[in-house]
């Protein structure tokens, strides 16, 4: 999501190339990164750290401990700290960085994000100040839209809904394809007659006045085929699934928190 971001921001001119930084593990990617957005890149994260006002944690939940350690002692406590890691509290963060009054934004963006079309889940911190709210809150509205919640663990909620919520979307998308190709569409035909499907009716529920059961119900006619169809769906309770694939996916990132505070404490 960090390299979604940046190329959403580079992409605007929201920031330039030159202002930049960028560590990976990995020789190759930080090479095809560099290549590919012209930033300035190294592996090394003590230099990252010592260099940048504002830090951006792209890292996976499980590499925390190890990053955060590393970039700990050569961060001035007058940076700013932004992690898309799902599940890992402020607290935490700040523990780990052996910081614990340093400034940590939590936010949750989606890939969509890279179209200008993405949902940004934000927490900002209380100790936060004015400017820096702003200066955050343009470069993310510039990507899509931004939910600003009052309390940090509505994130975790976020991450599921939001965060995890394009893939769901893509294997609803996956279904339909399949779908029309059993009904004897091409796949080219089912691609294009799911897609456009999707986009419409989400544009329907964005710009209508109706909630999702009165859009419902303006397809639906007496023994018609949109019924047939809903009521296969309801019979196998495929809304409930659907309900508990978000849940699922946030009981995951309250265990993610558990688990690194246990190691913590």
């Amino acid at each position: 999501m960090a390299s979604v971001l940046l190329e959403s921001f580079l992409k605007q001119k929201l920031i330039r190339p030159q202002e930049v930084l960028v560590s990976r593990r990995s020789a190759q990617a930080l090479h095809a990164i560099k290549k590919h957005l012209k930033v300035h890149t190294t592996q090394d994260n003590q230099k990252l750290a010592s260099s940048v006002e504002y830090l951006w944690l792209g890292i996976k939940p499980t590499q925390a401990a190890e990053t955060l350690k590393n970039l700990g002692p050569s961060l001035s406590k007058h940076s700013l700290v932004l992690s898309m890691m799902a599940g890992v509290s402020i607290k935490s963060i700040q523990k780990l960085l052996s910081q614990p009054k340093i400034s940590v934004i939590r936010l949750m963006p989606n890939t969509p994000t890279l179209l200008g079309q993405g949902m940004t889940g934000l927490y900002f911190p209380s100790n936060l100040s004015p400017k820096h709210q702003k200066t955050i809150l343009k470069l993310l509205q510039a990507t899509g839209e931004v939910y600003q919640a009052k309390q940090e663990k509505e994130l975790d909620a976020v991450t599921a809904l939001s965060g995890s919520g394009p893939a769901f979307i893509y294997y609803l998308a996956q279904a339909l394809i399949e779908g029309g190709k059993q009904s004897g569409l091409s796949q080219k035909a089912s691609q294009q007659l799911s897609y456009q499907t999707l986009q419409g009716a989400i544009a329907m529920l964005k710009q209508s006045q109706k909630n999702p059961e009165e859009l419902i119900q303006q397809v639906v006619s007496p023994k018609g085929t949109t019924e047939a169809g809903l009521n296969y769906l309801k019979k196998h309770q495929v809304q409930k699934h659907l309900s508990q694939s978000i849940k699922a996916a946030h009981q995951r990132a309250q265990a993610i928190k558990r688990e690194l505070e246990s190691c913590l404490s």
